[in-house]
Parts: C-alpha cells; sequence; structure tokens
C-alpha cells in the first residue's frame, strides 16, 4: 500500500486475534505494528505509533513485589493491558511482569521512579521482552544505532 504499510487479509478472526495478542512482531528484528482495520482505505490513516510489549519490573523492594506495584508501574508508562500475577508467574520473585501499550514514537524508559504511601522508595529498572532493533543513544524502535543522528 506505500509507506511500509502493509494489508493482511485473515480468513479466521482467531488468527487476527492471535496476531494482535501476541505482539510485538518483529520482521529481520525490525518492529512490526499492527493494526486492527476493515477496509484498506482506512489502513493508510491509522496511527501506527503504539504498540504492546511485556515488560519486567526489576530491583523493586521485596515486599512491593505485588500486583499493585505492576499495575502502578505500567500506568506510568502507558496503557495497562494486562497484569501479571506474581506468584503465578514463576519468575522466581525476582521481577514483576506488566503488558503496556506504549507511544513508540517517543523514546522507552528504561527505569522509573517507585513510589509507595507517597515516597518515594526507589529507582526500578525496565526491560522490554521480545524488544526488536533498539537504538541505546536515543531510546528509539524505529531505527538501530547505525542509523541514529545523534
Amino acid at each position: 500500500m506505500g509507506d511500509n504499510i502493509l494489508l493482511f487479509e485473515f480468513e479466521d478472526s482467531l488468527d487476527l486475534e492471535h496476531v494482535l495478542e501476541f505482539e510485538p512482531w518483529p520482521y529481520d528484528k525490525n518492529l512490526v505494528v499492527s493494526q486492527r482495520t476493515s477496509d484498506a482505505e482506512e489502513a493508510l490513516l491509522l496511527d501506527y505509533s503504539r504498540s504492546s510489549f511485556w515488560i519486567q519490573i526489576h530491583n523493586a523492594p521485596e515486599h512491593l513485589l505485588i500486583q499493585e506495584t505492576n499495575e502502578l508501574v505500567g500506568k506510568t508508562l502507558g496503557m495497562v493491558q494486562q497484569v501479571a500475577d506474581p506468584k503465578d508467574e514463576g519468575a522466581g520473585g525476582e521481577f514483576l511482569r506488566v503488558k503496556v501499550n506504549l507511544d513508540i514514537s517517543r523514546p522507552l524508559p528504561r527505569c522509573c521512579k517507585l513510589w509507595a504511601e507517597q515516597k518515594l522508595v526507589g529507582w526500578v529498572g525496565i526491560k522490554y521482552e521480545q524488544l526488536p532493533n533498539f537504538c541505546y543513544w536515543c531510546d528509539r524502535v524505529s531505527h538501530g544505532e547505525r542509523g541514529c543522528e545523534m
């Protein structure tokens, strides 16, 4: 369709739901952003500046390795889509996981402040699962380090 926009048609709606649920999808180590549309003309007008990632939250104090911390940190980063139960994840209590829809036109944060009872507890590290090509100079997924102007 032009401008790196491809239109895929699915015969089975379950296949479409699978693609949307399990993003991000890479192609040749680059991020593929998916959007639902019902016609080809609308695809050209859609906003492709958001994608969902499972995020790991590291270095939180042990007493804050709870679901509420997941939601709180997730909301500071973007729109929370799914919160993993720390008891069921099997991560050994080392980190939390939350699926967040992020604005990928902006730099991806690698850490954030953690607050508890209106007091700053410290900083937590953010790791993105299945992160495609990523520029460590400007923290964006739109290009790799070789294409960075910084």
